[in-house]
């Protein structure tokens, strides 16, 4: 705790009068580099989210990162592993994400309940994967967690359903 000119003496009111008006030191904080999950570089398109036509244009030739319940992904060789969205059908899939597009090509991310192969989950390969690939499995963990908890509405308690590919959620209740 930096030193003041605050004193302790006479009532708590007072000290504390006089403590604020009193100049304490500021450390300066700096970071030493980016956080490693925090890297953003993949094009989100923002302008597509709610552009059904654009999106299911897109899902025919989309990569697709299947993210299981524990944040799980397929990797390998130090990258993550996409497959063919159009696997799922010829239209994005319920509870799919639009993440962004990644060398003019959509990507999608949708939860899965198993996987084979190689996986690992963002504590494992997080600080290894390229910039790309950090950004779409960190967007992808964190959205499809937030819709296995956001099923209800915060204002009355009413099932709310995604919207905009999966970056929001509402209620026709309210």
């Amino acid at each position: 705790r930096p030193a003041t000119s605050c004193s302790t003496s006479g009532s708590w009111a007072r000290s504390r009068a006089r403590c604020a008006a009193s100049v304490l030191e500021v450390t300066s904080f700096s970071l030493s580099g980016t956080p490693l999950l925090s890297r953003t570089v993949v094009e989100r398109a923002e302008e597509l989210r709610s552009d059904e036509d654009a999106l299911r244009a897109g899902w025919a030739d989309a990569k697709l990162l299947k993210v299981d319940r524990r944040g799980r992904v397929p990797v390998a060789d130090g990258a993550l592993v996409f497959r063919a969205a159009a696997e799922l059908g010829p239209e994005p899939a319920p509870g799919a994400v639009f993440l962004g597009v990644r060398d003019e090509r959509h990507v999608w991310a949708v939860r899965v309940l198993a996987q084979t192969g190689e996986v690992a989950d963002l504590r494992k390969v997080g600080d290894a994967l390229d910039d790309a690939d950090a950004d779409l499995m960190v967007s992808a963990v964190a959205l499809l967690n937030w819709h296995d908890r956001a099923g209800f509405s915060a204002v009355d308690g009413s099932v709310t359903e995604p919207t905009m590919s999966g970056w929001s959620r509402i209620s026709s209740e309210t």
